[in-house]
């Protein structure tokens, strides 16, 4: 009886090499089959492993922020506590924050959705106040920079 090809590959495994070994799986023997069953395994597993390191590293850098910006990062953590997620057809979760457009990220878990979105987030905070565009006010914190003072205008009598 053939074994059944993975419906979920490595993120490693080109889209190509997919195609091919979908289209080659029902000519392979069982043994075949099973040794492609067995590298796939490994790497998913491996895949697992860089994607948890590419999360942890992730975080740390997050976390170096925050030391350098405390208000900046007090924002991202209010507004990723009203982020809402998703669930995808994919098996993925959408998460955004809501009132603050073009903030998303789509990971598997919700943590690794979580720090992609502070980090995406950071990324738009940077955008916006860079070109001098009005942020909203999360949770009490505002991070617009104050309005220039206004000039004071005195007549002069003659």
């Amino acid at each position: 009886m053939p074994l059944l090809l993975p419906q979920r590959f490595p993120r490693i495994f080109r889209e190509t090499d997919r195609a091919r070994l979908t289209r080659l799986w029902p000519r392979l023997s069982e043994r075949e089959q099973a040794d492609w069953l067995a590298r796939l395994q490994r790497w998913q597993e491996l895949d697992a492993e860089v994607y948890q390191g590419e999360i942890e590293l992730q975080r740390k850098e997050n976390e170096w922020r925050a030391e350098r910006d405390p208000r900046r990062w007090a924002y991202i953590a209010a507004a990723l506590k009203q982020a809402v997620y998703t669930p995808q057809e994919n098996g993925t979760l959408l998460g955004t924050i809501p009132g603050l457009q073009g903030v998303l990220a789509q990971e598997p878990t919700q943590e690794a959705c979580q720090v992609e979105l502070a980090a995406g987030l950071d990324s738009w905070l940077t955008a916006r106040l860079r070109r001098g565009l009005e942020i909203p006010v999360i949770a009490g914190i505002d991070l617009n920079p104050p309005a220039p003072p206004q000039p004071i205008l005195r007549s002069v009598s003659a």
